[in-house]
């Protein structure tokens, strides 16, 4: 009978280990701002531009987020003015919305950068200092399977 008691415990407490608590990981990305470091897409590393490591990324508590560019702008959009002349604007934010679910694994982003652009993140890792996602894409025909790692840059 006690053999049975002490199975028991150590299951319950071996479960309870493996599972992310709830809410955590939420509080984990609004607690900070964060840059990515590296990306790897079907299994080539990707390198990063200038512009891509100067971005910050915010994931507010409200599950509104935005990715502020720095001085090193990535794109820019070619506008057609009324009088036909074109002009460039590179925007310095790009809003979205964010939201963890309920198990934990995956960070769903809505109109990340584009408004139809919606990718679902695979928590691979994640603690108070940086996260590590894994996403599929399907473009150019094609599937791609990228990675991305982010780190803690400030406080909030």
């Amino acid at each position: 009978m006690k053999n049975i008691l002490y199975v028991s415990l150590a299951f319950i407490l071996f479960s309870a280990c493996n599972r992310p608590n709830i809410g955590i990981r939420n509080q984990t990305l609004s607690n900070h701002s964060w840059k990515m470091t590296e990306d790897e897409e079907n299994g080539v590393e990707i390198a990063l531009r200038p512009c891509d490591l100067d971005k910050e990324y915010y994931f507010y508590g409200t599950f509104n987020g935005t990715v502020f560019e720095g001085p090193e702008v990535c794109d820019s959009i070619t506008i057609v003015n009324p009088d036909g002349t074109t002009s460039v604007e590179a925007p310095q934010e790009l809003d979205f919305t964010w939201s963890v679910t309920g198990d934990q694994r995956y960070i769903l982003l809505k109109g990340f950068g584009t408004p139809d652009y919606d990718p679902e993140w695979q928590i691979i890792s994640m603690d108070d200092h940086s996260f590590h996602i894994k996403g599929i894409d399907h473009r150019d025909g094609g599937t791609v399977t990228y990675y991305k790692t982010f780190v803690a840059v400030k406080n909030l």
